[in-house]
């Protein structure tokens, strides 16, 4: 087991409607895929490189917490249209391969298996991130 974390793209509307009551949320129901990236647990992993790279990008603790969801240790962050296009810009230009050279854990240097899981969930999440950026939106970011 490991904790999951998924983004799901919002409108502003959206955003004020589930900070001022949080059970308006919906989560990803009735989500069209590539309104989402479902990193897995693939986002720890990720933001180590990311912090190795010197990219200034929080996604664990990116956003605003507004609520627990589901149950006491599952929660959601607010992503403000801002934060997703701040974070699309920082990650926009920064291939894969460029953070892979960061790589020192054993097991993903040695099980490219490892390494290729950590690039499918980190492209999906930059597409997301430009994606939603250039529509203007914000996000949701589930952990759970």
């Amino acid at each position: 087991m490991g904790i999951v974390h998924i983004f799901v793209r919002a409108t502003e509307e959206e955003l004020t409607r589930a900070i001022a009551d949080p059970t308006n949320f919906e989560g990803t129901s009735g989500r069209p895929p590539d309104e989402m990236a479902d990193l897995d647990k693939a986002l720890p992993d990720i933001q180590e490189l990311l912090v190795a790279a010197d990219i200034k990008v929080d996604l664990e603790l990116g956003g605003e917490m507004i609520f627990p969801y589901g149950n006491d240790t599952d929660f959601v962050m607010v992503w403000s249209v801002d934060d997703v296009a701040d974070t699309a810009e920082q990650l926009r230009n920064v291939p894969f391969d460029r953070l892979a050279t960061f790589v020192d854990d054993p097991d993903l240097v040695d099980d490219p298996d490892e390494l290729d899981y950590l690039k499918e969930y980190y492209e999906d999440m930059v597409g997301f991130f430009v994606a939603a950026a250039e529509a203007r939106a914000g996000a949701f970011m589930i952990t759970t």
